[in-house]
């Protein structure tokens, strides 16, 4: 808690967004000592701190105070390794969702830049894909109002559809599409679009169907020659396997290897995506018509 004999520094203003003090966070601003996009000790600005963290109340009063500084968050992800989107996965689900949507607009108003990329280590993300991600879709409108754009990218290349999609909200992501989003967007890396992240990363087939309904090519290819079908095989998405085989996904595609979906499955044993694929072979062969 801050007194009033102590000079205030950007240390009060990050902790004024983190503990959700609306009051203290306007009188730091309007002191005019802190610059409104200076950056925590990990490179995130309080706009992206409030995005992704949410729009409701103030928490409970019994959580636990285990991850509820953003900045633990982040530094439990570097620790763990985790890039891009999946980077928020190491936060505690209860904390991400008790900021208020008027943190947001507090520091919009007051100047802060919605495009603005951190800068810490590997990852370089900005507001709207933080948004995104958590789902929170009346901060992703208003980021969208206020000039945040769709096309800035994070240092893996990925976008904020890539964001969105890791993070599996579907209003969220049919409003983004809507909204002009590139559904077939890829990123720099791997050339992945957002459908070959959902085969690769979660297998949601609720997000996967959205986005072919929206237009994605389902047998698109990375850089390595694999499509959306592959990927699902490879991380054992039979179901997600099910759906873009049913979508009009090619089982006969090859990769740069040489290497079929079959083959991959049983070179990494997945046994039920396995009879999946031969169960659908079987009915695609011609039938052989009886002699008489």
């Amino acid at each position: 808690m801050h007194t009033y004999g102590e000079p205030i520094s950007s240390e009060h203003f990050h902790r004024a967004v983190n503990v959700n003090d609306e009051d203290l966070l306007v009188r730091i601003l309007q002191g005019g000592n802190v610059k409104v996009d200076v950056p925590n000790k990990l490179g995130f600005t309080a706009l992206m701190v409030a995005a992704q963290r949410g729009h409701t109340s103030q928490p409970p009063l019994k959580m636990e105070r285990w991850y509820q500084d953003v900045s633990e968050i982040q530094r439990r992800s570097f620790l763990l390794g985790y890039r891009g989107p999946l980077l928020i996965k190491a936060a505690h689900p209860a904390t991400l969702k008790f900021v208020s949507f008027r943190l947001v607009k507090i520091l919009v108003s007051n100047g802060t830049d919605v495009n603005l990329r951190n800068g810490s280590g590997k990852d370089s993300t900005e507001s709207l894909m933080l948004a995104c991600y958590a789902g929170h879709l009346d901060v992703v409108k208003y980021l969208r109002r206020h000039g945040a754009s769709w096309d800035t990218r994070d240092l893996g290349g990925c976008t904020a559809l890539h964001w969105a999609v890791d993070g599996g909200h579907c209003g969220v992501i049919e409003w983004m599409i809507q909204d002009g989003c590139e559904v077939d967007v890829v990123d720099a890396c791997s050339r992945w679009t957002p459908l070959m992240r959902v085969s690769a990363v979660s297998g949601n087939q609720k997000v996967a169907s959205l986005l072919i309904d929206a237009g994605a090519d389902v047998n698109v290819k990375d850089k390595d020659g694999k499509t959306p079908l592959m990927v699902a095989v490879l991380n054992d998405h039979e179901e997600l396997v099910q759906l873009l085989l049913d979508k009009g996904a090619d089982a006969s595609v090859k990769n740069e290897f040489g290497k079929g979906v079959l083959e991959m499955a049983r070179v990494f044993d997945r046994q039920n995506v396995i009879f999946l694929l031969e169960e659908r072979k079987k009915k695609q062969m011609p039938k052989k018509s009886s002699v008489r």
